[in-house]
């Protein structure tokens, strides 16, 4: 008898658990711990007026000092102008990163189409202060890397240890190569600094 009415019990809880997700489906679903997959947005934190700056990178190049300095964010593009140095000096460039209906990704290219290449965002901290991104290049064959970038009122404590432990789960320690001194390049872009200046030879030679 009171296995009959233990059954009947579990039959009328079963039948009022399927009328609920009947009438609302969406929100009853919503009680199962279901982990979503969290979708990023590279032109979410491209969108500030302060430099971005390469903090360490998977790259096997002799650069410093990487930044980025936003000039304009649309709907479907950011116009930015990148800037770094290696053991010439200075190189600046104005880029146009075209964003793709998939948030994390961004075809960027040079005005004269030259230049050209992908990137995606992989991971960014909650108040977006430091983020991973993936490099894909296409000339000279196919190749990714990664790169751990921080916004520059962040830059003085570094990425976030989150931040860090994502690029390492992709690759490893890599490089830093930004250092305090990579601030000049700043004035660097304003004061239209050139090849060989001393600002570049000081950098180099704390990074030799």
């Amino acid at each position: 008898m009171k296995q009959s009415s233990l059954y009947a019990m579990v039959i009328l809880v079963l039948y009022a658990l399927l009328f609920t997700l009947c009438l609302n489906p969406v929100e009853s679903f919503s009680f199962f711990p279901f982990k979503k997959k969290k979708a990023y947005n590279i032109g979410k934190f491209l969108d500030t007026k302060e430099p971005i700056w390469t903090y360490t990178t998977s790259r096997r190049a002799n650069v410093w000092c990487e930044v980025g300095v936003t000039d304009n964010v649309t709907e479907d593009s950011v116009f930015f102008k990148r800037s770094s140095y290696d053991r010439k000096g200075r190189t600046s460039a104005t880029l146009e990163g075209k964003l793709s209906d998939k948030k994390k990704h961004m075809h960027i290219r040079s005005p004269d189409g030259v230049y050209t290449l992908e990137e995606d965002i992989i991971y960014m901290n909650r108040n977006g202060s430091c983020a991973v991104i993936m490099v894909t290049t296409t000339f000279g064959g196919k190749q990714s890397t990664f790169d751990l970038r921080v916004r520059n009122s962040s830059i003085a404590w570094g990425p976030t240890e989150k931040c860090k432990k994502r690029f390492r789960k992709l690759e490893g320690q890599g490089q830093n190569i930004y250092q305090p001194q990579c601030q000049r390049i700043l004035t660097d872009s304003l004061k239209g600094g050139s090849k060989g200046d001393s600002s570049v030879n000081s950098v180099n030679a704390k990074a030799e």
